[in-house]
């Protein structure tokens, strides 16, 4: 796989067995893999190992197979139906593989079963219902103008603020963009001094309502700063001090979250700040 993220572009996967998923980091072997595979592809783009800005690895758990490789087992989601019996007195419906891709039809394939087995027949379906920000998303460029506008009317941001939210959260964005208007006494639409593209009240919102624990909480999985090799050692810990001021963090907490952070990022993901 070999797709575009942003200004940067995304290369993987391997198909590795492991035995500790918590152990799982992107290896030596799979990086000389994904640049010689990206070579192949692209020969005319050099890439090594200077361009990589973060790695990541998780472990996408099978089905028992009789194969000789990982690659040849099947990545499709599938129910396994148990019936009663042996002390059971009703049916028992497993659902096997599965991913956020492919989550709306291997739920509605789920509940088909179901409602086939209770003599029940489907009154709605999720098929087109939007998700998330692409609820009620401007499809059209007037359009997208327009909401940008209506938006930077009642919330007085820049227009360019109010875009760069539009495209990080979809509609989604409304919602921030009303907390960031109503805290702007508290210099919730200031940027951040290390990373501009991030409003202050941005980030204090996702720690909010996204049950951010942890300094890395936000950094790899309510952001995609880490992902995007935007990480600086200032900016880790200018957002350990808002965190801080949100979850009640003391300043040897804040430092003991850089300092794990830092650290993880390194380990885990090959970012040294």
């Amino acid at each position: 796989m070999i797709c575009p993220l942003e200004d940067k572009v995304l290369v993987g996967t391997s198909d590795i067995r492991l035995s500790e998923p918590d152990e799982a980091v992107c290896t030596e072997a799979e990086i000389d893999y994904f640049l010689g595979m990206t070579a192949r592809v692209f020969p005319g783009i050099k890439v090594d190992h200077a361009h990589i800005v973060f790695t990541f690895s998780g472990v996408r758990p099978l089905p028992a197979a009789d194969t000789k490789t990982t690659g040849q087992i099947s990545r499709d989601h599938s129910i396994k139906s148990v019936e009663p019996g042996a002390g059971i007195d009703f049916p028992i419906l497993n659902l096997v593989g599965g991913k956020w891709t492919t989550f709306r039809a291997f739920a509605e394939q789920t509940t088909n079963k179901t409602l086939a087995r209770l003599g029940r027949t489907r009154q709605s379906s999720t098929a087109t219902l939007p998700i998330g920000g692409g609820r009620d998303y401007p499809r059209t460029t007037q359009a997208r103008a327009a909401w940008i506008d209506q938006q930077q009317g009642q919330s007085g941001l820049a227009r360019p603020q109010v875009e760069q939210l539009l495209h990080r959260y979809g509609t989604l964005a409304a919602t921030i963009i009303a907390d960031i208007s109503q805290n702007r006494h508290n210099g919730a639409a200031q940027p951040l001094q290390h990373q501009a593209d991030y409003l202050r009240g941005e980030v204090t919102y996702l720690v909010r309502t996204e049950k951010v624990a942890h300094l890395d909480d936000f950094l790899l999985r309510r952001s995609s700063l880490a992902m995007l090799g935007l990480i600086t050692r200032p900016l880790v810990e200018e957002l350990a001090t808002i965190l801080g001021e949100v979850l009640g963090w003391s300043a040897q907490e804040q430092q003991a979250e850089v300092a794990r952070t830092v650290d993880l990022l390194a380990k885990r993901h090959r970012v040294q700040v």
